[in-house]
């Protein structure tokens, strides 16, 4: 599976203290990805959510080459990170992988 992504980082010139949020990563060896949509509410708390999402994707990631099992198993990858991720902050997030064995799409999603 050849994957990859594209990320274009907003700009709001009406709210500076706007920042970017979100988060990613792409794991071609494992066959597997991530992204995470950080909270924007936390700002208002002097919070960046997004060091949360990015530091919970690169926490995945970690997890993930860590796997020393022959599939991936998204929830404890999941589970993993947030276990890891020290930031304040919450977000949603999404870990997918397929299993060449079984030719199945596993997913781990919490939040919207």
């Amino acid at each position: 599976m050849i994957m990859g992504s594209f990320y274009i980082p907003k700009e709001d010139e009406l709210r500076p203290e706007s920042q970017e949020e979100d988060s990613h990563f792409v794991c071609q060896e494992k066959k597997s990805f991530g992204v995470a949509d950080g909270v924007g509410g936390w700002i208002k708390k002097g919070i960046d959510s997004g060091e949360y999402s990015r530091q919970l994707m690169n926490n995945s990631l970690n997890a993930l080459n860590q796997e020393t099992r022959g599939h991936v198993d998204p929830t404890m990858v999941l589970e993993e990170a947030y276990f890891k991720t020290k930031s304040q902050g919450s977000s949603t997030a999404s870990i997918i992988a397929l299993d060449d064995d079984d030719h199945c799409l596993h997913v781990a999603n919490v939040g919207d």
